[in-house]
């Protein structure tokens, strides 16, 4: 396995973090934040539900909760911040190849994009954009 992440794998793990969401009747910020703290096996990795800090690069601007997609030996694809204080969310998507509607902000090591995309707070632009990816 190595590595860099292809499109069709963004695509598969974003309908697993849709699909998770559903399951769990995760449909809300609000709901969002009871969950936080949980953690749910999904098909390629696992799905963290969390505080964490929230931009991106070495000084954080305050905590977000946070929607992670972690895969053995890729690190985290996908990760969705929502920072309800400064009501936006921050969608960072690693990837081998270009997103449409994405900053790229650098490389890992291995050759992914690190790519970025900010939008107010909503959490059913949060479902669009998951199902625009999968």
């Amino acid at each position: 396995m190595t590595g860099l992440i292809t499109k069709e794998e963004i695509g598969k793990y974003s309908s697993q973090i849709l699909e998770l969401l559903e399951r769990e009747r995760i449909n809300s910020i609000e709901r969002l934040e009871k969950r936080l703290g949980e953690s749910f096996e999904v098909q390629d990795g696992i799905v963290k539900l969390e505080k964490r800090p929230s931009g991106l690069g070495p000084i954080p601007t305050g905590l977000a909760n946070t929607i992670s997609y972690i895969v053995q030996g890729k690190g985290i694809p996908i990760e969705i911040r929502l920072n309800s204080k400064d009501n936006y969310v921050f969608m960072i998507v690693k990837s081998s190849s270009e997103l449409e509607d994405y900053s790229k902000d650098f490389y890992d090591e291995i050759g992914n994009i690190i790519q970025s995309k900010k939008f107010r707070l909503s959490f059913d632009k949060v479902w669009e954009e998951l199902n625009r990816l999968s």
